[in-house]
């Protein structure tokens, strides 16, 4: 894996564990028990998220997920080197599919990142955070 692609996946899991921790203590904050996009916004809006993400929404180019998704497709089809997907190891399934569930959550970010902030924070918040970290463990240490 390039080592840009890597550092934009051990960003965005940086971000997604602090984002999520944030998230439910905002939930436990909550009477309702529930948050929406404008609590994600007042929680970006203080501290070191929001340095974060505006450093990953303003240097972050949608050419650079684009190289990332490339990367990711190359690790999927070594790993298959030519075998049908029923002769893998029930662990290099486990990387395939989570480096199939990257592939498909960087082609998500490469139409948001340049889109709408908050359109980006409501995707993040509402997808984003669970893939990634479902899959951070298995994917980057193979990539």
């Amino acid at each position: 894996m390039s080592a840009e692609t890597k550092n934009l996946l051990e960003e965005l899991a940086r971000l997604a564990a602090i984002a999520k921790e944030a998230l439910l203590d905002a939930v436990d904050a909550n009477d309702d028990g529930k948050v929406d996009l404008r609590d994600v916004i007042a929680l970006v809006e203080n501290g070191d998220l929001k340095s974060r993400f505006e450093s990953l929404l303003g240097q972050t180019k949608r050419k650079q997920v684009l190289a990332s998704i490339s990367v990711v497709l190359d690790r999927q089809e070594k790993l298959v080197n030519g075998r049908s997907l029923f002769a893998l190891s029930a662990d290099e399934l486990n990387q395939y599919t989570a480096l199939g569930e990257t592939r498909r959550m960087l082609f998500t970010m490469a139409r948001k990142i340049e889109s709408d902030r908050n359109a980006f924070l409501a995707w993040f918040s509402d997808y984003a955070i669970d893939v990634i970290l479902k899959v951070v463990r298995v994917v980057i240490p193979v990539v």
